[in-house]
């Protein structure tokens, strides 16, 4: 396996293991939220907003080793109608192209999180949280994507 294909590895497990964290807090905020409601009578006025805070985070956080599985969701049909030496062609530059959608998504993102970083832009909610703070792992993550699609395209794909 190529130098870039374990480091790409390495990346997207630790983001994968990071986005399981975050889901055992989102589940346990949600427990937490129900005992304090029914049990004690005493809801929280903030696990929501946290968990709404958490939950993007972590969905993008797992998109690296999705995609690095090549686990997402894909209409197939035509390149598997295709002979496997165009299959293998046509998934290279599939691949190219999505590296330069993630790429620009990841752009997208992160400009606006560094002007919502200069503007100081808080969110409207109990716990206010600067908003770059939230964007900032979904740029991450589709960067991470980038590069993984770009290195699909020049070096082609491993198995997991």
């Amino acid at each position: 396996m190529p130098r870039l294909k374990r480091i790409e590895k390495a990346v997207a497990g630790g983001m994968a293991i990071l986005s399981a964290l975050l889901l055992a807090g989102i589940v346990t905020l949600f427990v937490m939220e129900i005992f304090m409601r029914y049990a004690m009578n005493a809801p929280t006025k903030w696990s929501n907003d946290v968990i709404s805070f958490i939950m993007p985070a972590m969905i993008f956080l797992a998109l690296p080793e999705v995609t690095r599985r090549n686990q997402h969701i894909a209409i197939t049909f035509l390149v598997e109608a295709m002979g496997d030496d165009v299959a293998v062609k046509w998934g290279r530059v599939l691949a190219l192209v999505s590296a330069i959608v993630a790429a620009l998504a990841a752009w997208i993102v992160a400009s606006s999180a560094l002007k919502q970083f200069s503007t100081g832009i808080l969110t409207n909610t109990v716990i206010q949280v600067p908003k770059w703070a939230l964007l900032s792992p979904i740029a991450f993550s589709f960067g991470v994507v980038a590069l993984i699609f770009l290195t699909t395209a020049l070096i082609g794909r491993d198995e997991v």
